[in-house]
């Protein structure tokens, strides 16, 4: 071997071989270490070829003088397994220690010495290309380097399920390199998951249209399990016939983790939500209902959310054609703030009060995208409240009435017997004088006030008898109210009030004080008569109550000018009155109050000014026990 040769341990052994190599080619000789990829042996010729002297070449690596997107055939080159196809790898850019470069045909062959692998490499000029040869080249090396420098994995397969080409990624996933999966068989290299993949394959062959978002476990060669997202499309030669398949396959494992973490928390959300006691619903920024919890499909079970239905609409029965005045979602909306309100909403089964507290949900900008309502049946606590101040009124109203029968019973026989000395003296004294005379006129003034003072005491003593036990018997209700109503008709056609009597036939007789009630419904009637000066209908009517079953009712309505807002809680105070000064000391729904009241009942007043005012009474079927 010439001295010019530059060679390293092990081929110190084998300079006869290299000699003899040298001899008959004449072609630049570089040989490889396949493991690290540095140059262990150099010719003359390739010294020639690179401008390199022997000591400066054994000091690099094919790194040094291949272009980036050429090393990977030349190293698929290098690692090709021994009686492998040995092709040239063809039009390979060579870099010259001057920065230029050349194109040269290379030939591989495996070796091994001492348990290492190597490579000799034959390197030989390619003739100068024509221009439209090195356009094509250069082309062919830019989709080489594409197709390397892709982050999915890409490989072709012909219709046998043999590989035919891979990319680095493909390769690097495989756990091979290049040269050992491409002209090989998938059911050599997989065997256990090859003939499942292929049927894909086949089905795109056969067809001819790609079969696209295949999401599917793929092992790796650490033998992890990563999640990826298949593409593959039919592969056609330049006749337009179908060959094979490309594979595209882009590892989609965080993804997967990701949304799989996802939707368990929302499954965890959904079950919290689902679970919890109160309604929950999210509402759009058109007030469109865009999901519900378990709590609220209960109370509306009609809602259909794929329609995205209003909820001012669906919430109520019959539905709104805008949205509630009461409604806090809307404010919400509106400016970003938490809104609570407590709803009326009509249902088929009467009206339910709903606490509704809105908060917003806000996008990265901070703009309000939507609105969560947290919803709370408390028809019940309503009604119960409600019912408790009802109760706490009448207990008011009760002590209130005791302490004035008490106070009226005791004014009453005290005034009395001063009252019965003073008109019997006066008329006395007045029947001594003519009509005419001058002492005449203000003894007939005495008279005529000690007979309203005599009228009022009778009454405070009539309230302060209601305070005790009434004497009650099972009465017809009908022929009671009936017979009231005879001594009030006169006044009625008197002041033009027209009289209509509604009496339920069916109505059972009732334990009760006939004389007491038909006094309540002398007092209601003659305040009707009152309040209807130009005429107008007052209306009796019995029937069963349809609040308080067990219960019957009466109703005395007008069409007079109604009570004003502002004096209805006063009604059934003791002396309280709208009427001028001496016209009634306001003792008469005071009076109707407390006998009902004895009676176990209620008596309810509605009034709207200009239209009228209607009093009901309700009383029990049953005898109460005492």
């Amino acid at each position: 071997m010439k001295n010019s040769g530059k060679t390293l341990d092990p081929f110190k052994q084998s300079e006869q071989w290299l000699k003899a190599i040298l001899e008959s080619d004449a072609d630049g000789v570089l040989i490889t270490d396949a493991a690290s990829g540095k140059f262990c042996y150099c010719n003359d010729r390739i010294c020639q070829m690179l401008g390199y002297s022997p000591d400066e070449i054994l000091a690099l690596g094919i790194s040094d003088i291949h272009p980036a997107e050429e090393l990977s055939r030349v190293q698929a080159q290098i690692q090709r397994q021994p009686g492998k196809d040995t092709a040239p790898a063809a039009g390979v850019s060579v870099k010259r220690k001057d920065g230029g470069f050349f194109y040269a045909d290379i030939r591989f062959f495996p070796a091994a010495s001492d348990g290492k692998k190597y490579a000799a490499g034959f390197f030989r000029e390619a003739a100068p290309r024509s221009h439209a040869e090195n356009e094509l080249f250069m082309l062919r090396r830019e989709y080489q380097n594409i197709f390397d420098s892709s982050a999915a994995m890409i490989w072709y397969k012909d219709a046998k399920n043999n590989f035919i080409r891979v990319n680095h990624a493909a390769s690097a996933a495989m756990g091979r390199p290049v040269s050992e999966i491409e002209g090989r068989s998938a059911y050599e290299l997989f065997p256990e998951g090859a003939d499942k993949y292929f049927q894909d394959d086949l089905e795109v062959i056969k067809s001819g249209s790609p079969k696209l978002g295949i999401v599917e476990e793929m092992r790796t060669s650490g033998g992890e399990k990563r999640w990826v997202l298949t593409d593959k499309v039919p592969y056609r030669d330049e006749k337009g016939a179908i060959t094979g398949v490309v594979v595209f396959t882009t590892d989609i494992n965080d993804r997967v983790q990701t949304e799989r973490a996802l939707r368990e928390s929302e499954e965890r959300y959904r079950s919290v939500v689902d679970n919890i006691g109160i309604g929950v619903s999210l509402i759009g920024p058109g007030m469109e209902i865009l999901s519900l919890n378990r709590q609220m499909l209960t109370w509306f079970p009609h809602v259909v959310l794929g329609d995205k239905p209003l909820c001012y609409r669906t919430f109520n029965t019959p539905p709104r054609e805008t949205h509630c005045s009461y409604c806090p979602t809307i404010l919400t909306l509106r400016d970003g703030k938490v809104h609570e309100s407590v709803t009326e909403t009509p249902t088929p089964s009467g009206v339910v009060n709903y606490r509704v507290i809105s908060s917003p949900i806000k996008n990265a900008e901070g703009a309000v995208t939507a609105a969560i309502e947290m919803v709370e049946d408390i028809t019940a606590r309503k009604r119960m409240e409600a019912e408790k101040a009802e109760l706490q009124a009448q207990l008011m109203q009760a002590g209130k009435m005791s302490a004035v029968g008490q106070l009226a019973s005791g004014v009453a026989h005290e005034i009395n017997n001063p009252l019965g000395v003073i008109l019997g003296f006066s008329q006395s004294v007045l029947k001594k004088f003519k009509e005419n005379e001058s002492l005449a006129v203000p003894l007939q003034s005495i008279v005529r006030e000690a007979l309203r003072c005599k009228d009022l005491v009778q009454n405070l003593l009539v309230f302060s008898r209601a305070q005790k036990n009434n004497q009650g018997a099972m009465i017809d209700l009908n022929a009671a109210l009936a017979s009231a109503l005879s001594l009030i008709q006169a006044s009625t056609k008197t002041c033009n009030v027209e009289l209509v009597r509604e009496f339920r036939d069916d109505l059972p007789k009732i334990y009760a004080d006939m004389f007491q009630l038909q006094q309540v419904l002398i007092n209601l009637a003659n305040n009707a008569v009152e309040a209807m000066p130009k005429g107008g209908t007052l209306s009796v009517r019995t029937a069963f109550s349809d609040k308080r079953p067990g219960y019957v009712a009466i109703e005395v309505r007008d069409t007079g000018a109604g009570i004003p807002k502002e004096l209805q809680a006063k009604i059934f105070e003791p002396f309280f009155t709208t009427k001028e000064v001496g016209k009634g000391p306001g003792l008469g729904l005071a009076l109707a109050y407390e006998i009902v009241r004895k009676h176990h009942g209620t008596i309810e007043m509605s009034s709207e000014e200009g239209k009228g005012t209607s009093f009901t009474i309700s009383l029990p079927i049953q005898r109460p026990v005492a």
